[in-house]
């Protein structure tokens, strides 16, 4: 195995369906989530510099589409689905982790013991923070705002959506290896969905 650098720009291939704009708008994507998670880590820890690497995210995009890329020549598809894209894409953003921090994790203090934990753990884990924020929405609406919703029906999606997504800044962070298990793990989540996902996965074509 030879490891070679490869430019942002040489994975571009417009007969495989991934032209310089989509290409590009992956990179704008990622760097949009990390502002996102950034923010949430502003509002409550002000001595924590948050920082990344757009260098790192090049090769983010890099890793992926040429993945991506590889499962079109072994088969007979025109596009990868939604949940195959997150998965890759969420694969390499939490393998290269493209943020890191400055600042004293362990001075953190929030109103609460609970609060503190949570601002620790984003803070520690915020990689897969931002793997988690990233893929989510790319699967389902997460949006509770409904008229037709209960003030208690959203207290209770909102609190099954904070018990799961702490376990997936868990499983980023010890169990996923390989976009395989990532893309199993989200094929079982639409099964039975917690949210209104944002396709018929199982009506697509692609695969």
């Amino acid at each position: 195995m030879i490891v070679r650098f490869v430019e942002i720009n040489d994975i571009i291939d417009n007969e495989k369906g991934y032209t310089e704009d989509i290409v590009r708008s992956y990179y704008t994507e990622i760097i949009l989530v990390i502002e996102k998670t950034k923010k949430i880590l502003r509002k409550s820890n002000a001595g924590i510099k948050v920082y990344y690497d757009t260098n790192v995210i090049n090769q983010i995009v890099v890793d992926a589409v040429e993945d991506l890329k590889r499962i079109k020549d072994f088969q007979p598809i025109e596009n990868a689905n939604a949940i195959k894209e997150a998965a890759y894409f969420g694969f390499w953003l939490n393998k290269r982790k493209p943020i890191h921090i400055e600042g004293d994790i362990y001075s953190i203090e929030g109103i609460n013991d609970e609060q503190t934990n949570r601002q620790k753990i984003n803070c520690m884990f915020i990689n897969e923070l931002c793997t988690t924020i990233y893929m989510m929405p790319k699967i389902f609406s997460l949006s509770v705002q409904a008229d037709n919703i209960k003030k208690e029906q959203k207290a209770v999606i909102l609190g099954n959506w904070k018990k799961y997504f702490d376990y997936l800044i868990y499983f980023f962070a010890y169990r996923a290896e390989s976009p395989n298990n990532i893309e199993a793990l989200l094929t079982s989540l639409i099964m039975q969905p917690m949210w209104k996902c944002k396709s018929d996965f199982w009506a697509v074509k692609d695969v």
